[in-house]
């Protein structure tokens, strides 16, 4: 984390590929899964795994806690992520669960 951390407050967007099988389970409705309320729905969204990742460095089972979904920058970034469906990642579906980021 040290070595790769962005500015947060330089970020304008995350774009996230994510599989197309998966996408109705982690990505959509993205307004939805942007205002995840819980930690389960945490646990089931995109845009908070994203962002989450992006403040502490990981997003292992420790930060899908309340604590860190009511964090002012995970927050903040969660309305920043956007998600689509990528025919790249499905290629390599069920042997490997790949997914993509980019950050602008």
């Amino acid at each position: 984390k040290r070595d790769h951390s962005p500015d947060l407050d330089h970020i304008a967007s995350v774009r996230c590929g994510v599989l197309t099988g998966g996408r109705g389970l982690i990505a959509d409705p993205i307004e939805q899964k942007r205002h995840a309320n819980n930690s389960v729905e945490a646990q089931f969204s995109m845009p908070f795994g994203a962002a989450v990742a992006l403040v502490t460095g990981h997003a292992g089972l420790s930060v899908f806690t309340e604590a860190w979904l009511q964090n002012a920058d995970v927050r903040r970034l969660m309305q920043k992520v956007e998600c689509y469906s990528s025919p790249e990642l499905d290629d390599h579906y069920p042997a490997e669960w790949r997914a993509s980021a980019s950050i602008v």
